[in-house]
């Protein structure tokens, strides 16, 4: 047999004794192949280069790839790789190696695709329709939840960093729930407590100085609806012993009035603290904890789910400009390398940047503000990004310069954005190798 294995199935099980690891592309010049996963069976060496046929064959045709240009094997519980004397190297979380453990969440860079590597499920799960944008078996696995429970009335507690999209699965929750009410968000951080209660509840007149008609409050507009308690960590105890009784009574008493009215309401919470910890302190009411966390929906930061990070980076360009746009190789791998400590939030931010300074052009490029920008926002320990990969920028040589040249009809633009350089740098190259551009354009009718 040779090196490169029979392709296996991708069923996502494992052997009884290993854990099911592999790849999945997250970042490739055509967003077709992105989110394209195989994992590495025990005892299997795959070979990936321009040669691959045992993984998404035709992904490899990248001018950067060698024909065979790295083994990835799966020995015992773990990956490891060895470049197999490629021309342009093999990259682990930006740095060439030779050879090398490849762990789980690691980046893998062949040539201009970067993939990877992940931790399968026992079961993939199935594909849902979502609001939420990625391609992870984190985030699908997380969606397959929320459409069991759904239908039911049990309140469900979605936790998750800030920014990784709660509201939108809580607004899943009630859209597939097939409730007749409103869905009604509540921020319980930030708001005084005295507010907070009349905002929920509602007031009768007179039932304080300036309440001079009734108001309803949340709890009474979601009826038949979903509730939905934003950052419920952060409510105060006084307001936890009121949203307790909610829960378990079903009733909402106004304030300033002796009357209170049943109410058919769905909750779904929602905090990014850590609930548990804090019913340890003391700052979160046990009784409120055990009634919250029947159904838990667990979302992912990006750093451990980087294969979303692209179709979200490309959903926000695409929303934004109002059309597709493309991303360069450079700017796709440092986008995959960031850990995103603000998530989803601070990916739309940099996207829009991008688009608004880089307006008109087909295919966005990494500007030279990116890596400060990336490294002021990350995590204490991270790896400050670089504009770009040595990998990114290391010279071609005349040959290969000539082959891109004739394949996109001598377009500097277009040249320049595949090799990841600047249009100054292409033309002193040009000048290098005595290349004339006129000898690869076409011909004007």
């Amino acid at each position: 047999m040779s090196d490169e294995t029979r392709t296996a199935t991708l069923s996502l099980h494992g052997g009884d004794d290993v854990e099911p690891l592999g790849l999945v592309i997250a970042y490739h010049r055509d967003e077709r192949f992105e989110g394209s996963a195989r994992m590495v069976q025990a005892g299997e060496n795959l070979i990936l280069g321009r040669n691959c046929t045992s993984f998404v064959p035709g992904a490899w045709n990248d001018s950067r790839v060698s024909r065979r240009h790295v083994a990835v094997a799966r020995l015992g519980s773990e990956l490891t790789l060895r470049d197999l004397d490629s021309r342009n190297g093999t990259f682990v979380d930006s740095h060439r190696i030779a050879r090398g453990p490849l762990k789980p969440g690691q980046v893998l860079s062949v040539g201009r695709v970067v993939m990877v590597a992940t931790r399968f499920p026992i079961k993939a799960p199935r594909r849902i329709q979502s609001e939420m944008v990625g391609v992870s078996t984190a985030l699908m696995s997380a969606l397959e939840l929320v459409d069991r429970v759904a239908q039911r009335e049990i309140p469900v507690l979605i936790l998750g960093e800030s920014g990784v999209g709660k509201e939108l699965i809580a607004k899943q929750v009630h859209e597939r729930s097939k409730r007749a009410g409103r869905f009604v968000p509540v921020n319980c951080a930030g708001v005084p407590d005295s507010l907070l209660q009349d905002e929920l509840f509602g007031h009768v007149r007179g039932a304080f100085s300036g309440a001079e008609t009734a108001r309803r409050g949340l709890v009474d507009e979601a009826r038949r609806g979903t509730l939905f308690l934003d950052e419920i960590g952060d409510a105060s105890l006084s307001l936890q012993g009121s949203m307790l009784r909610l829960l378990q009574d079903r009733e909402v008493r106004a304030i300033g009035s002796d009357r209170t009215t049943t109410v058919d309401v769905r909750f779904v919470a929602a905090t990014n603290a850590k609930l548990a910890d804090a019913v340890r302190e003391g700052s979160f009411r046990e009784d409120l904890y055990a009634r919250l966390n029947r159904i838990v929906v667990r979302i992912p930061p990006l750093r451990e789910r980087r294969e979303d990070i692209m179709p979200l980076a490309r959903h926000f360009a695409r929303e934004f400009a109002g059309r597709r746009l493309r991303f360069d190789f450079a700017l796709g791998q440092a986008m995959v390398l960031h850990d995103w400590p603000g998530n989803a939030r601070a990916l739309q931010g940099i996207v829009e940047r991008l688009v608004i300074e880089q307006e008109g052009e087909e295919t966005l490029t990494a500007p030279t503000w990116l890596a400060e920008e990336l490294a002021m926002h990350a995590r204490k320990g991270d790896t400050p990004i670089p504009e770009a990969t040595p990998q990114a920028r290391r010279e071609v040589d005349g040959e290969e310069l000539r082959a891109l040249l004739k394949r996109h009809g001598g377009k500097v633009t277009a040249v320049a954005s595949e090799l990841g350089i600047g249009r100054n740098t292409l033309y002193r190259w040009l000048r290098k190798y005595s290349i004339d551009l006129d000898d690869y354009r076409e011909p004007e009718s």
